[in-house]
């Protein structure tokens, strides 16, 4: 499965009008813990079909071994250790980082990891912010005018 990284989710946010019940009514917005210890995927509790967009906020620090040192979400070196991983179903796993965001391309539950190899030396928690917006909520696009 293929995954679609765009822009920044400030961008996103600022073409996705929130305005008016029918559209409010179906983005949703959860707060996950994602902790560096667990190499297992971290459920989201959000199940996505195709053109559906997945935003994710993400703070705090973890630790990733004992030489590393604490890193973000957006990981460190040209492994990203310690980066913030979205799968989609049994997918690859994409880097989303602190903040990013993806458009599915296939259905599938939404689930989060810390990137590394070896888990057990690490600490720390990410709090991720997970919004979902599905894709009818979004607006067809009309011509700008100049």
């Amino acid at each position: 499965m293929r995954l679609v990284q765009l822009m920044s989710v400030g961008a996103l946010a600022a073409l996705v009008p929130v305005t008016g019940v029918a559209q409010s009514a179906s983005i949703q917005h959860l707060r996950v813990s994602v902790a560096a210890t667990n190499d297992e995927w971290t459920p989201t509790g959000f199940a996505v079909s195709p053109g559906d967009v997945i935003l994710i906020r993400s703070a705090g620090r973890v630790r990733i071994g004992q030489r590393m040192g604490e890193v973000d979400a957006n990981g460190h070196g040209s492994g990203h250790q310690g980066a913030l991983t979205l799968k989609i179903g049994t997918g690859a796993a994409v880097r989303v980082g602190a903040r990013g965001f993806v458009v599915a391309e296939e259905a599938g539950p939404v689930k989060l990891r810390v990137q590394d190899t070896r888990y057990t030396d690490n600490t720390g928690t990410y709090n991720v912010d997970v919004i979902f917006i599905p894709s009818g909520a979004i607006p067809a696009a009309v011509d700008a005018k100049p």
